[in-house]
């Protein structure tokens, strides 16, 4: 029997208040909560477990959200975790717009984001997959013509 996990979710925030605030929401919406309150520690935290999303503040102390981002983009092992920025802050960021969520924010509304990232990251790595697939037909066949 596979049991299912709940969705992890790496909650890089560093007001406090307001890190609270989205944990509450996330927990009671079932999801898996971790916590870190700096970028430093949140690099750390993904190195030991990746999660299955990050939702990231930009205006972190010791390392910006902003430096995370970049950091994650280019190990091969982290590039592909989904991440939802949450800002005050109006520093463009290199993510799809579905993914960028600007503060204040209702717990709702934050939940419904958590929920439209995974979502739209999911859709995009099937439909990678399906391209993929269909280029490995495509060779396939290509390589079982030419051996007749």
């Amino acid at each position: 029997m596979v049991e299912l996990r709940p969705t992890r979710i790496l909650l890089v925030e560093d007001d406090i208040e307001l890190r609270r605030l989205y944990r509450t929401a996330l927990l009671l919406e079932g999801f898996a909560v971790e916590e870190a309150g700096d970028g430093v520690s949140a690099l750390q935290m993904i190195e030991d477990e990746a999660p299955d999303l990050i939702v990231l503040d930009i205006g972190l102390p010791t390392l910006s959200g902003v430096s995370v981002q970049q950091e994650l983009a280019t190990d091969a092992q982290t590039q592909s975790i989904p991440i939802l920025v949450v800002t005050g802050s109006h520093v463009a960021v290199d993510l799809p717009d579905e993914c960028v969520l600007r503060k204040p924010v209702s717990p709702e509304r934050f939940v419904e984001e958590v929920r439209r990232c995974l979502h739209a990251t999911h859709a995009r790595e099937r439909q990678v997959g399906r391209v993929l697939e269909r280029k490995a037909r495509q060779k396939s066949r290509a390589s079982d013509s030419t051996r007749r």
